[in-house]
């Protein structure tokens, strides 16, 4: 479904990302998991087109993105959860879903699918009329992901969705996206915790200073030795210095 070939993206002289090549195939869930800096976000937004890279191409079922803007991006079937879920606080609940389904502002179809995004997300329901910004963060989260998927994607990117949340929402989010998935929604998923995006991805990248180090499927990544695992995630062992040989 996404395809990433040799993806490169500057920050002035500072290259984000370099070189980054990879796969989402349809009904998977993709795991892109690193260190913070390791450019994670920044790759996500050159698929969304809110970036533009310098080199490389990004398809979507064969069709390029390149040089394509976020409100033409979004149509062909592709919806961004940002890093802060970025909310609407001063708008209700309603109103930010409304937002969510803009492209789709001449479908009679749109009054139902709002309806029933409240019905998964019951607390959506409840307070439908509730200023955004007064939900918890969880809340908010569940707002931010039921508003992406009224816009119909065909490819879900979700930045970091358990970033700031306790434990138990966490576990929340997760079983969020294990449903996504059972409904046939496909996921590339950037998320801070790595061990737990290695047991629930399908298949997980591990991004470093820019450049993709290790890949593989649940099976594969769960079975490396830690040690290994680490010197991937991290370009050094815990205990040594950044640079030292072990």
């Amino acid at each position: 479904m996404l395809s990433l070939t040799g993806i490169f993206v500057n920050y002035g002289h500072v290259a984000a990302v370099r070189g980054v090549s990879l796969e989402v195939n349809e009904g998977e869930v993709v795991g892109l998991i690193g260190p913070n800096g390791a450019g994670k976000t920044t790759l996500l937004s050159a698929i969304a087109g809110v970036i533009r890279p310098e080199r490389g191409d990004i398809q979507l079922l064969g069709e390029t993105l390149l040089g394509k803007a976020p409100e033409k991006i979004v149509p062909m079937g592709i919806s961004l959860v940002p890093e802060g879920r970025e909310i609407f606080g001063t708008l209700t609940v309603e109103e930010n879903l409304r937002l969510g389904a803009t492209i789709r502002r001449r479908d009679p179809e749109v009054a139902g699918d709002i309806e029933s995004m409240m019905e998964r997300f019951p607390i959506l329901g409840k307070y439908r009329g509730t200023h955004a910004g007064a939900l918890s963060g969880g809340e908010q989260q569940q707002l931010a992901i039921a508003r992406a998927l009224l816009a119909n994607p065909k490819l879900l990117l979700l930045d970091e969705p358990s970033l700031g949340l306790a434990p138990k929402l966490v576990d929340q989010v997760f079983d969020i996206v294990g449903q996504l998935k059972e409904d046939g929604v496909t996921v590339l998923l950037v998320e801070q915790n790595a061990r737990r995006t290695l047991e629930f991805a399908d298949r997980t990248y591990v991004l470093r200073s820019g450049e993709i180090r290790l890949s593989g499927t649940k099976k594969e990544l769960s079975s490396m030795d830690n040690a290994d695992f680490e010197h991937a995630f991290l370009g050094f062992h815990r205990g040594e210095r950044q640079g030292e040989s072990r």
